[in-house]
């Protein structure tokens, strides 16, 4: 699953994220 980038202009995949971020993004 790909997810965009914090400036939206790139996707990105959600393990190259933050973990902090990617967490309280995915556990909500």
């Amino acid at each position: 699953q790909e997810i965009r980038s914090p400036d939206g202009s790139v996707p990105m995949p959600r393990n190259l994220r933050r973990p902090s971020q990617d967490v309280a993004q995915s556990q909500t």
